[in-house]
């Protein structure tokens, strides 16, 4: 991966892009991360962000050009962050989905149930991931808008902010008739074998976290905040 970057893209040392590198001070001040990192962009129109996990050597993020280019310095914190998160919390520990599709001629080595519990644990870490992303970017809604920038691919030029509207496509997406009258196949039940969370349920889970007591304590703010549980 590393190789391929250097070859074809572009790494981001702090005398070419010294924005980039403001994030990734704020983001390590936040996160207490002091492994070294690299930072890369390639040349593509959407709006992605990547990490890789290096086992010796510097930890490895990248960026979309279109995503350096359009997002503010606190959408840029969140995105820097929840690639950083990734690393601290080392979750390529478990590399998903090949862990739970690997096979050979007699069949897939993981079973069904397990394998139902390893994509629930890979949601569960861009949950934790986004968290990451939320205590560097430090604007809850800088952090939202960034998802429904990503989900979209448009800027503030052409949508707001409206999380509850964004939300609520879950809501529509369960109580159509088909996903009442239809049956399915296993790997067509709603996110059971996604890797990522659905981008409305991101953006809800990232919102009730600001209101939290971690969060809150995280960021110093003395303001009342939900319980863990």
């Amino acid at each position: 991966t590393r190789r391929n970057l250097l070859t074809n893209g572009l790494r981001l040392t702090r005398s070419i892009a010294p924005r980039v590198h403001a994030a990734l001070d704020a983001c390590r001040t936040s996160l207490g991360f002091d492994r070294d990192v690299e930072i890369y962009v390639r040349p593509d129109a959407e709006l992605q962000a990547f990490s890789k996990r290096s086992i010796v050597g510097p930890a490895i993020i990248g960026f979309s050009s279109r995503l350096i280019e359009t997002f503010s310095e606190s959408e840029l914190r969140f995105v820097m962050g929840h690639e950083l998160g990734h690393a601290m919390l080392d979750h390529f520990a478990i590399p998903m989905p090949t862990t739970a599709t690997i096979e050979d001629v007699g069949g897939k080595f993981v079973s069904r149930p397990i394998q139902l519990k390893l994509y629930l644990w890979c949601r569960a870490a861009e949950v934790s991931a986004d968290r990451a992303g939320a205590l560097c970017a430090r604007d809850p809604n800088a952090a939202a808008f960034a998802l429904l920038k990503i989900a979209s691919g448009l800027d503030e030029r052409h949508i707001v902010p409206d999380f509850d509207t964004f939300a609520s496509q879950v809501e529509a997406l369960l109580a159509t008739p088909a996903a009442c009258a239809l049956e399915r196949h296993a790997e067509q039940v709603l996110d059971c074998f996604d890797t990522h969370p659905y981008n409305p349920i991101r953006v809800r889970a990232l919102l009730t976290y600001a209101r939290s007591k971690a969060y809150l304590g995280a960021v110093g703010s003395n303001a009342t905040g939900l319980e863990d549980e």
